[in-house]
């Protein structure tokens, strides 16, 4: 009887070993990532605010950084660079800026004589529309939209006798330093939000390998 059950913990241990693990079986390589390339925004003048230079080319590199992080793709700085897969295209859709002042007191109230109280508001909006296209078929795959707004709020004594006007013993023009600020909050914001919606609006359609299917949409903004 020792001899059988010798051989049969023998039979056992090969068997065993012949068949593969559960954990080895499940075990999947991750799907590749696709490729793509981020092509500087193009930026027609319309409105009343004209966007400053070179702003085409900042957003593409805040949309390229802003992939880079997700860690859901492959993101190459030009077409020529490697082997990509889409091409991700951008234009502004709105660049404007808006200044809002009131006075509360002094000529207001019948008292020329007093300087009045004065709220000066400015706000800059600056919306995108991103696309996703095949660099094989030159079809739009996905799209995504994206708003982003940044204000900021003076207060302060207005001028003498009810006088309006800027740099009077009260606001002047806004500074350099502080429209730079506002028009880098509102491309930072514009470019997260809409390379969020960008990224969720490919899951399903180029994500995880799956196939191009009918373009996408997605959208959203975010306020200061």
């Amino acid at each position: 009887m020792k001899p059988a059950l010798h051989v049969s913990a023998a039979v056992l241990a090969v068997a065993a070993c012949a068949v593969p693990s559960v954990g080895a079986q499940g075990a999947q390589e991750p799907p590749p990532r696709p490729a793509v390339a981020v092509v500087d925004f193009e930026v027609a003048p319309g409105g009343w605010t004209a966007p400053p230079p070179q702003v085409g080319k900042t957003l593409a590199q805040l949309m390229l950084d802003r992939l880079v992080e997700s860690g859901q793709l492959r993101v190459f700085s030009s077409a020529q660079a490697g082997p990509v897969n889409y091409l991700v295209r951008g234009s502004v859709t709105r660049f404007s800026t808006e200044d809002k002042n009131r006075t509360f007191g002094g000529g207001g109230f019948g008292l020329p004589f007093l300087a009045g109280f004065r709220r000066h508001k400015t706000e800059m909006v600056v919306s995108l529309m991103t696309r996703l296209v095949d660099v094989r078929t030159g079809e739009v795959v996905a799209t995504a939209v994206g708003q982003g707004t940044s204000s900021r709020t003076e207060r302060g004594l207005g001028g003498i006798g009810g006088a309006r006007g800027p740099g009077i013993a009260g606001f002047g023009s806004s500074s350099s330093g502080a429209r730079d600020a506002l028009l880098d909050e509102a491309l930072q914001r514009s470019v997260a939000v809409a390379s969020a919606a960008l990224l969720h609006a490919m899951v399903g359609t180029v994500g995880a390998g799956a196939p191009a299917g009918a373009p996408v949409v997605a959208s959203g903004h975010e306020r200061h």
